[in-house]
């Protein structure tokens, strides 16, 4: 194993560059959407419609490849005095979306890690289907306890197998407060990120008995509110005062990896002091 540090100070600097532009524009479009954009609009535009849409298409027909436009009856309207309310449901969406990139960037920095650090390769943008699908039936190949690539189990077990430092990590409790480990928080953050992609945010009920069977269930609780739809499943809105905490979790383990990877004592190597 050849542990190159520039690769790992890289890896980290596009981490970081993506997550932190990810959370600083969530909190700051919130904050002035609610707390100054709707109540000044609000000021001078009361109890009136201010946008009104149909659900509308083409209807196309084959015989003259032509297309009609077609309305729907109903019609959409925002109203002025409910504007925080359709603030709410929309960065309920955007935060829950936003879950796919934090995954998708820790995922990448996870691959980079194992492919520069373990099979000495040079580090490369993983825009290629190939490149990621080589990295993964490398690792798949290495680990002895095998593990398939559901939810990238198979990346956590090749590190455990290959640093001590790591292994412990992994399993340590994320704080006091809590008894969810770093191991049941990527559990975590894959199944939701699959429900967000596959499943249009909606947890089953089996699903939802899997997460509270584990010890990543007061992670979730707190940082997730369920909408029971009345059969059998549940529409997944973050608590929109603690998902920054959540994405915070997020960037500790990914951090934490690579300090641990790198073998280095903290965090100064990242120019983080």
């Amino acid at each position: 194993m050849a542990i190159e540090l520039k690769n790992i100070i890289q890896i980290h600097s596009d981490f970081r560059k993506s997550i932190h532009a990810l959370d600083s524009d969530l909190n700051f479009w919130n904050h002035f959407v609610t707390k100054w954009a709707i109540p000044e609009y609000q000021k001078q535009n009361r109890s009136q419609v201010i946008h009104a849409s149909a659900y509308s298409t083409y209807d196309n027909d084959i015989d003259t490849g032509e297309g009609y436009l077609k309305l729907h009856k109903l019609v959409r309207e925002i109203h002025s005095d409910d504007l925080m309310d359709h603030s709410s449901v929309l960065f309920n969406w955007v935060k829950s979306l936003s879950i796919v990139r934090v995954y998708n960037a820790l995922e990448i920095l996870l691959l980079q890690t194992i492919d520069t650090t373990f099979f000495d390769s040079e580090l490369t943008p993983l825009v290629r289907k190939a490149d990621i699908n080589r990295i993964n039936q490398r690792v798949i190949e290495a680990i002895i306890v095998k593990a398939n690539k559901i939810n990238n189990k198979h990346l956590i077990q090749f590190l455990r197998e290959n640093s001590d430092d790591f292994n412990s990590f992994i399993s340590m409790q994320i704080n006091r407060s809590v008894t969810t480990t770093w191991d049941s928080f990527f559990y975590l953050i894959s199944v939701l990120r699959h429900v967000v992609v596959h499943q249009a945010m909606l947890i089953n009920g089996d699903l939802l008995n899997e997460i509270k069977s584990k010890d990543c269930y007061d992670v979730f609780k707190n940082h997730f509110d369920l909408v029971d739809l009345g059969n059998g499943s549940f529409e997944l809105q973050p608590v929109q005062s603690k998902f920054d905490g959540f994405v915070g979790m997020a960037v500790q383990f990914a951090v934490n990896t690579l300090k641990f990877i790198a073998k280095q004592p903290d965090f100064k190597f990242l120019d983080m002091k």
